[in-house]
């Protein structure tokens, strides 16, 4: 009974990666370290969460945690001098999952 009411708040929470990357930002942070750097750190720092399914385009890359077409936090890297970082969740508690970005972004 517990599992199914987790995965029911799941269920409510959470939504697809092209539906959270239409909201706005939580934070938004910029990088002079490279986009394949700031992949690498921020999915060690996220890797309670699982690996990340990631896509790699022309001029950007997204990497979304979740479990099946539910997507739960994305991280948009933006190539750029510098790159911009953009994170978006599905949490109401993202406090730490923001220190990890802000932390991979500023060089730790």
């Amino acid at each position: 009974m517990k599992g199914l009411i987790v995965f029911a708040a799941v269920a409510l929470v959470g939504c697809t990666t092209t539906q959270l990357q239409e909201k706005d930002p939580v934070l938004t942070a910029t990088s002079t370290k490279s986009p394949d750097a700031l992949e690498e750190c921020i999915g060690l720092a996220f890797a309670r969460t699982g690996r990340p399914s990631t896509i790699r385009g022309e001029d950007q890359r997204i990497m979304a945690w979740g479990s099946g077409a539910v997507t739960m936090l994305t991280v948009t890297i933006k190539y750029g001098e510098p790159n911009v970082i953009e994170f978006r969740s599905n949490s109401i508690n993202s406090g730490s999952w923001m220190r990890d970005v802000s932390a991979c972004a500023n060089g730790a």
